[in-house]
């Protein structure tokens, strides 16, 4: 009787394959998760940038009154 089963190089390949899938997904998910970082870093720039013109704009408004 003749059983065919997957061999050590067939199992080798099926298991390269999965992990080969599972690094893309994880590289995918790191690149994603980078972009989003770099977007919410541009955010807090700006809000940042507002608050010194908030800043610069009410330092401004003191000098007036006090004049």
């Amino acid at each position: 009787m003749l059983l065919l089963t997957p061999g050590p190089a067939i199992a080798q390949d099926y298991m390269e394959g999965f992990l080969s899938d599972i690094n893309q997904e994880i590289t995918s998910f790191k690149c994603d998760f980078k972009s989003c970082l770099q977007g919410l870093r541009k955010e807090i720039t700006a809000v940042g940038d507002r608050v010194d013109d908030l800043e610069h704009t009410v330092d401004l408004w003191a000098e007036d009154q006090e004049a």
